[in-house]
């Protein structure tokens, strides 16, 4: 009571677990800032996409303000910029993301067969029905942390659905591409006008969850690596891809893997690494987030060190003339240019435009 965290008047002040929980609460370390962008997955999940509050959808009338980080004319520091460009951009390319997903997946007409499990009748130019999904590696973590160090799981999918242009575009998939597991599972009875209009986005796809993962290689029927960049495979020595299975190894976002298997443990959620059935992929030049935001991350971890003269621009204080070269305030007056000159000539042929005087001082 002294450290008046709870009222007197509150009629849970006489239960003493409730104190206790308080006490805790309040004097547990909490979690820098840091330390939450460093534990935030850097793909977009099923949660946030369709999160109307955190990613509000296109009919936005203008006549309220969205809770949204807004990039002003003057930040407090170089994190406090850093950390809202690094908001604001997540939530973009998640809010793009969320676009490609329901243009892809009612392509695929997904419905239940008669095992009970999801089948598709249709196809779908980015997204293709997963044959095959197993993590194959899962690494220790590093020293002072809980999520693994690495994540690695092998995706097989079939291209023999597709025209050859593209077939193509699927075997263009090189190393760092950015693609995503999803996993769609319709209702086995279709819903009506009323329902339908009620129900989210995600339940009219069937949609149950969202994997961001970055491809590490990816190889053909008889096991051929494809569109290697490392040098394994010589120019000369490279075939075309044989058959029509593809498996291609990715890379799992460590801390969203993390966030699973707690919520497997503790809470008995349910598996989500064992109902991926459709791969999807983007347009290359729109699918550059996670290295953005991975950089952006990183300059929040590192010490930005910003020159005296350019801080306070950047930061938009201060006089903006002021970063210019004329007005630094240790402006060289002389300039010692050592052997760059042979002779008197080199010198003056070198400044044409300039009258230029030599004199010779007596040291």
């Amino acid at each position: 009571m002294q450290l008046k965290l709870v009222s007197k008047e509150d009629p849970w002040s006489e239960r003493v677990d409730f104190l206790i929980e308080v006490m805790v609460s309040y004097c547990e370390k909490q979690q820098s800032q840091k330390e939450a962008i460093n534990a935030l997955p850097l793909y977009p999940n099923e949660q946030i996409m369709w999160d109307e509050s955190v990613v509000p959808s296109i009919n936005y009338s203008g006549e309220g303000c969205l809770a949204l980080p807004k990039l002003n004319l003057q930040f407090l520091t170089l994190h406090d910029y850093l950390l809202r460009n690094f908001n604001l951009f997540r939530l973009e390319s998640t809010y793009e993301i969320r676009e490609d997903i329901q243009e892809a997946v009612p392509h695929l007409l997904a419905y239940i067969n008669n095992d009970g499990g999801t089948a598709f009748r249709g196809w779908s130019r980015m997204g293709v029905p997963i044959k095959e999904f197993k993590i194959t590696e899962v690494k220790q973590p590093n020293i002072g942390e809980v999520k693994p160090s690495s994540v690695t799981a092998e995706v097989t999918y079939s291209v023999s659905s597709y025209r050859a242009h593209i077939r193509s575009e699927w075997d263009a998939l090189k190393e760092h591409d950015v693609l995503f597991l999803l996993s769609i599972r319709p209702l086995f009875e279709p819903l009506s006008a009323e329902e339908e209009d009620k129900a989210s986005v995600p339940q009219k796809l069937g949609l149950q969850f969202v994997r961001g993962c970055e491809v590490i290689e990816i190889r053909d029927e008889e096991g051929n690596l494809m569109n290697d960049f490392s040098g394994k495979i010589k120019r000369d020595e490279w075939k075309p891809p044989k058959g029509e299975l593809r498996t291609v190894t990715v890379a799992l976002d460590t801390a969203q893997y993390h966030m699973d298997v707690s919520n497997i443990a503790e809470k008995g959620a349910e598996d989500v690494y064992g109902t991926f059935n459709v791969l999807m992929r983007r347009k290359p030049k729109e699918n550059n987030f996670k290295a953005i935001l991975e950089s952006i991350r990183d300059l929040m971890n590192e010490y930005c060190i910003v020159p005296k003269w350019l801080e306070n621009i950047f930061l938009g204080y201060g006089d903006p003339s002021a970063a210019q070269w004329t007005n630094m305030p240790d402006l060289l007056e002389t300039v010692d240019f050592k052997d760059t000159f042979v002779d008197a000539d080199h010198l003056k042929e070198s400044f044409l435009d300039y009258e230029v005087s030599i004199s010779f001082s007596n040291s």
